[in-house]
């Protein structure tokens, strides 16, 4: 009987992991959370487009509905983060210390394939449970006060890549460190990169051309900063709400993608897959 390829061998982690995680606890304390989350968000959405619409006026509306998904966007990415750095931060060195690497590569698998199966699983389930939270809070902000965002794939499909790219990160960051400093390193990677867009902010308030040139640089080797960034741009629908003294969301910064924003993503993920596939190789199992 001929081996599986190396494709099908990542599938197949990638299924089995997925099986796993649905399964356990930590699946079924994210649902409870989510759920109390959207609970509170709920609320807040109905008083403030209540209070929003009582005053009048099309722009408070969509400042306020705009300032919700913008949060909305925040949580999610920050709760899928969370889950793509936990699922992936084991990939290599964790996998490898607790010798559960050790029976799957005795077989005739790739020991790649495996790593990138893990990775697969990590960045599909937590780039779909972060889509799924925003688009439910939009759901949420529509029925409360008849408001939706000007776009809806798009937003959600950079938050689900977003937190794809941390899931990759997290699978770079395992090859050179143990599972609980892997974890660390990746959560804190969010954090700065989240921060970037507070010094976009700031830049933009107050007119600092140089903070604005140091959020786009770090943006730019954050690449899921960029991600975020450009989902909070789209929930302005083209008006500068900043000139209204709004920043969509916690840790603004809105910025669309640039051109040159689809190239520098391709050889970021490229480095990343490149530089596990080095790694891998090298690791004792």
């Amino acid at each position: 009987m001929r081996p599986p390829g190396p494709l099908a061998t990542a599938l197949l982690v990638a299924r089995l992991t997925l099986v796993e995680v649905v399964r356990g606890r930590a699946a079924r304390g994210l649902l409870v959370v989510s759920a109390a989350l959207l609970a509170l968000f709920a609320l807040a959405a109905h008083q403030a487009l209540g209070a929003a619409r009582g005053r009048g006026g099309t722009v408070t509306v969509d400042v306020v509905g705009g300032t919700l998904l913008g949060s909305a966007a925040f949580v999610a990415l920050l709760l899928g983060a969370t889950v793509a750095g936990t699922l992936t931060a084991s990939a290599v060195r964790g996998d490898a210390e607790r010798g559960a690497l050790g029976p799957l590569a005795a077989r005739p698998v790739s020991r790649l394939a495996i790593v990138l199966g893990r990775t697969l699983a990590g960045a599909g389930l937590a780039a779909a449970f972060a889509i799924a939270l925003w688009l439910t809070s939009v759901l949420v902000v529509r029925i409360a006060g008849d408001w939706s965002p000007p776009a809806l794939a798009g937003p959600a499909l950079a938050l689900g890549g977003a937190v794809a790219l941390v899931a990759l990160g997290g699978t770079v960051v395992s090859t050179a460190l143990p599972t609980t400093a892997a974890t660390i390193a990746v959560l804190a990677t969010v954090g700065v990169g989240l921060s970037v867009g507070l010094v976009a902010q700031l830049g933009s308030a107050f007119g600092l051309a140089d903070l604005r040139t140091v959020a786009d640089v770090a943006a730019a080797l954050l690449p899921f900063e960029a991600l975020y960034r450009h989902v909070l741009a789209s929930l302005s629908d083209g008006r500068d709400l900043a000139a209204v003294g709004v920043a969509i969301g916690p840790f603004g910064g809105a910025r669309e993608l640039a051109a040159w924003h689809g190239p520098a993503l391709t050889a970021w993920v490229t480095t990343g897959l490149a530089l596990v596939a080095w790694r891998v190789r090298r690791t004792d199992v």
